[in-house]
């Protein structure tokens, strides 16, 4: 019996250090003041009543007097009977604040713990009605449960407790929230108390075994073992007065029961020495009753699976009785706890097979560890003392068993599954019967497929639902939700399938919304750290921190590289740093469905981050001195899958690749454990527009419902458009085998050929996987998406690169569906000619026509230059309209002076090109009207004075039959000899030597001319 006591006094005093203790205070504790014990009023009320009765139901009693003598007899009677023998409070009001409780509710009518709070000075509030509940002043309060008579409000009649519901709804609530998360220790009541059964049972109903353990203390010795059990299968421990702990105090002025429950009070409050306790009895806590312990602390953050390390160190009973700081009960992934019992009962947790447990506890156990690592613990460390821990620490994730089973819409989001994701979403309906939980997932994966509107209304069904089941910490998050959603909402007026009336409609309503009205409604429905936590969303600190710590990090790798740059090193932790910070933001926000569309700041940070991880990447690819070798740099060995998860999400992909291209990057590591589930992930994205397989056609369908969110959201078609460039990037510039380019490369034309729009095309990065991978992705796979592109109608930079790869890899691939219709000329003046070439006879015969129509309205010089180039067009019109077209371009330059003595006219340039090849005669041009005197050299170098000639020249027209020109003019290449002679000039240099090798193979080549004359 002793140790069951030491038990339960234990467990009340950690209640008191963890400021966890409700006081529940019956009709006994008043009986010293004069006031009657339950049944001694209802006796008294018997001979008010007109007859005398038998009957023994006290509700039924109080209610026939009621109905007697009416409200305001029956309140003066009531009040009489009461105060008829009281003098004033006793040592056990008093002795009650001795046990700090957070709350005192009380059942009884009288003011004597109002008045010792009057005396005393004490920080408690008194709620004795609704109203009072959101103006309390103080964190303590004085509940008067059943009112009092200066209100007009007592609980007493048959009627009053039927109708409590209604009239009590604030304090009925907030009261039984308590039971879920407190320790309850009822003083003054008797186990056969009517207001006691009527409160538990209610509890019971509403929690079912998920309350918390309360107790109840009993003067009485005599109490029976069944009555014990009976209340323990209420949730309610009976603890008996235990005389071998406890010596009786004398020193009052209250009755021998009085007298008994004080010494109970002042033994729990200041005797019990919970240290002295804990060292000489160990496992006094039960394993199970431990698991329950920490399961019932986390559970109470349910709906919130990534809470902040500080606030997961701080939870009972991981630490307990501690004036530690908040941030030092941790360490980077090392979790330290003070709790030797927890320690050791880890350390002996052999996982999910661990024979020594029932399955709820099991289940229990493994909740908790989850919680845990899901908010960034691997390890637990126990604390010896302040100054030293433990060497050991127990692996957490060697202890979990993990579930990969869920098939929410959570998890097919995460996956990329955006077809499964969307076939889920369109039959599920928020109704009654569905749980808050999935509710939360349906509502929070609207958000991640940007259907706003469809977002705000089911967080507005969420926050109703919540309400009516009192989960207000759920209430709370919908709410800000919706608030949060205020901007989006905003864009979706310029954009939607929704009418703009609606829109308007709930934009007003999100505009209105007062988030700290609403978390002071929340505050008396939640414990103090669950409402910490909500205080904590609601101000955006702990995210605003982050995205502080993650700029400051940025800044750190930036100046290590530039150090190691300049020679020097740097070893510190700013990459596991930025990649601890970056990981717990994104973290924060999905696992707790926290919308972040208020924070310009956290997309702007994930974007900073990237491109960082790409500077820390690159510093690990650096050639280092031997110093540095030694001393190590800090840097990002390859990217895992949370941060490429963050980087198709998140990443600006023009910022990302301009980060990559500037550090010449390819092939980046992803690390082996990660790459499987990249590949994966990125297949289902590709998969996602593809319906079912058709047996009879051979095909796939489309997938309707893709499609149609596509067409008709276009903030879901741009997000599907980033995460595809993104995709792009990583599969050119990560290092993908070749089986793996492949097939992602096959799925790209299946994600492109199965879409009903063709906004992917355009141009996209799929350019950058060709330029970077085609060596190793298949050719059938590069022509099906020429095939693709042509049935597009499509012919960019993206077409003419794949057919540049398939000529690299000696492939002949000629376009037999080229539509030359769709074909624009426009700004293709360099490429319309790598188009021609890919064609067949007829349609190259159909380009040639509409090339000329084109020419026709458009006197585009650099058109005709490149027709004639690649004799596209050979015909003497053509030749002569582009003589025709460079003499006025001449002689209207020449008239202007507008040619620019250190730049070169390219039309210019690429007229004499065709002059020098043959391809077209000399313009009849007077070479006097010529007034650049450079390009009089370029027209007859032959010719032209050589005392006049600025060997520099030489650079600006170095095409090489311009220099063959050169080489076959003595005077010319002399003058550049003799300027080598007395100048170095890399550029000249490398000229003259190409001119070298020209003179070289025209001697070579008269030598044999003259050799077969001679035979001849």
């Amino acid at each position: 019996m002793q140790s069951k006591f030491l038990n339960d006094v234990s467990l009340v005093r950690e209640a008191i250090n963890n400021d966890r203790l409700i006081v529940f205070a019956g009709a006994g504790v008043s009986k010293d003041s004069g006031i009657p014990l339950w049944g001694e009023l209802i006796d008294e009320v018997k001979k008010y009543l007109n007859e005398s009765t038998y009957e023994s139901d006290a509700l039924k009693i109080a209610q026939m007097l009621y109905n007697e003598k009416g409200e305001k007899e029956y309140n003066e009677i009531l009040k009489k009977l009461i105060y008829k023998s009281f003098q004033r409070y006793n040592e056990l009001h008093e002795v009650i604040f001795d046990l700090k409780p957070q709350h005192i509710i009380t059942t009884n009518y009288d003011n004597c713990f109002e008045e010792v709070i009057n005396v005393k000075g004490l920080p408690y509030s008194i709620v004795s009605k609704d109203i009072d509940l959101p103006y309390a002043k103080f964190k303590n309060l004085l509940i008067k449960y059943h009112g009092d008579f200066e209100n007009h409000n007592i609980v007493f009649k048959e009627d009053d407790y039927l109708n409590f519901n209604k009239d009590h709804t604030l304090k009925e609530i907030f009261v039984k929230s308590l039971f879920s998360n407190k320790i309850i220790l009822f003083i003054g009541y008797r186990v056969a108390d009517v207001n006691l059964k009527i409160l538990i049972k209610d509890i019971q109903y509403i929690l079912k075994k998920h309350h918390q353990r309360a107790y109840l203390l009993n003067h009485n010795e005599e109490i029976s073992e069944s009555e014990i059990k009976y209340y323990e299968n209420l949730g309610v421990n009976i603890i008996k007065l235990d005389k071998q702990s406890i010596i009786e105090k004398d020193n009052t002025n209250l009755s021998p029961t009085g007298k008994k429950v004080y010494s109970l009070i002042k033994y729990i409050s200041t005797e019990f020495n919970i240290n002295l306790y804990r060292n000489s009895i160990t496992n006094i806590i039960t394993d199970k009753i431990l698991v329950n312990e920490l399961y019932k602390s986390l559970n109470r953050f349910y709906y919130f699976r990534r809470l902040p390390k500080y606030i997961i160190s701080n939870l009972y009973p991981i630490n307990k009785n501690t004036n530690w700081e908040s941030n030092g009960k941790f360490s980077g992934q090392y979790l330290i706890t003070e709790n030797n019992q927890l320690y050791d009962f880890l350390e002996k947790y052999e996982g999910c097979n661990d024979e020594r447990y029932d399955k709820e506890t099991l289940d229990n156990i493994n909740y908790c560890i989850t919680r845990l690592i899901a908010s960034g613990f691997n390890y637990l460390v126990l604390n010896v003392n302040r100054k030293q821990m433990t060497t050991k620490n127990i692996d957490l994730t060697s202890k979990l068993k993990f579930d990969d089973s869920c098939d929410c819409i959570n998890c097919s989001l995460d996956d990329y599954d955006f077809s499964s994701t969307l076939n889920k979403m369109n039959v599920y309906e928020i109704t009654n019967q569905t749980t808050l939980w999935d509710d939360l997932v349906y509502s929070y994966g609207q958000y991640r497929v940007c259907d706003y509107y469809k977002s705000y209304i089911s967080f507005k069904q969420i926050e109703i639902k919540a309400n009516q089941l009192k989960v207000m910490e759920v209430s709370f998050l919908a709410k800000y939700n919706m608030k949060r959603l205020e901007i989006a909402l905003m864009q979706n007026l310029f954009f939607n399938k929704y009418e703009n009336k609606e829109l308007r409609s709930i934009l007003e309503e999100s505009q209105k919304i007062d988030l700290e009205e609403e978390l002071t409604r929340v505050k008396y429905f939640v414990d103090d750290e669950v409402y910490s936590f909500l205080k904590e969303i609601k101000d955006g600190i702990f995210i605003q921190k982050l995205c502080n710590d993650i700029d400051q990090e940025v800044v750190n790798i930036s100046e290590n590289l530039k150090k190691i740059e300049k020679g020097g090193f740097r070893s510190d932790n700013s990459v596991e740093n930025l990649y601890t910070k970056t990981a717990t933001l994104y973290a924060f926000l999905n696992d707790n469905f926290i919308l972040g569309n208020g924070f310009s700041l956290i997309e702007y940070s994930f974007k900073k981050s990237l491109n960082t991880f790409i500077i820390a990447y690159y510093i690990g690819t650096l050639e280092l001195d031997r110093d540095q070798r030694i001393f190590g740099l800090s840097h990002l060995k390859q990217f895992n899958s949370l941060l490429l998860t963050i980087l198709i999400e998140k990443a600006e992909w023009k910022e990302l690749h301009r980060e990559i291209q500037e550090r010449k990057l390819i092939n980046i590591k992803i690390g082996e454990d990660s790459i499987i589930d990249i590949f994966n992930w990125i297949l289902n994205f590709l998969k996602s527009p593809v319906g079912q397989y058709n047996n009879f056609s051979k095909n796939f369908s489309k997938n309707n419902i893709f499609n149609s969110y596509a067409l008709k959201n276009k903030n879901f078609r741009n997000k599907q458009t980033r995460i595809f460039e993104n995709i792009c990037l990583i599969i050119a510039y990560f290092n993908f085998n070749s089986e793996q380019v492949t097939e992602l490369f096959r799925n790209i034309n299946i994600f492109i050929k199965y879409q009903d729009v063709n906004y992917l095309l355009k141009d996209s990065n799929i350019k950058y996987i060709v330029k970077n991978k085609y060596k190793i992705i298949d050719s059938e796979v590069l022509i099906e998406m020429l095939n693709i592109l042509t049935e597009n109608n499509i012919y960019n930079d993206e077409y003419l690169m794949i057919n540049d790869a398939l000529k690299q890899k000696k492939i002949k691939y000629t376009n037999d569906n080229f539509n030359v219709e769709y074909f624009d000329f426009y700004d293709r003046e360099s490429t319309f000619v790598q188009f021609y070439n890919t064609l067949n006879k007829e349609t190259k015969i159909k380009l040639k026509e509409k090339l000329k129509s084109y020419l026709q309205n458009n006197n585009n010089i650099e058109f005709y230059f490149f027709a004639l180039q690649e004799k596209i067009l050979t015909d003497k019109k053509t030749k002569e309209v582009y003589k025709s077209e460079i003499k006025e371009y001449l002689e209207q330059n020449n008239q202007n002076n507008s040619f620019k003595k250190n730049c070169v006219d390219f039309y210019i340039l690429q007229y004499y090109f065709l002059v020098n090849t043959g391809i077209i005669s000399k313009i009849d041009i007077d070479e006097e009207a010529i007034v650049e005197v450079r390009y009089k050299f370029l027209n007859s170098p032959q010719t032209f004075d050589i005392e006049k000639l600025n060997i520099n020249w030489l650079k600006m027209f170095n095409w090489d039959i311009f220099l063959l020109n050169y080489a076959m003019c003595d005077t010319i290449f002399k003058k550049l000899e003799s300027y080598l002679t007395e100048n170095f000039d890399k550029e000249l240099s490398e000229i003259y030597f190409k001119m070298l090798k020209h003179r070289n193979s025209i001697k070579i080549m008269k030598v044999g001319s003259e050799i077969g004359s001679n035979k001849n």
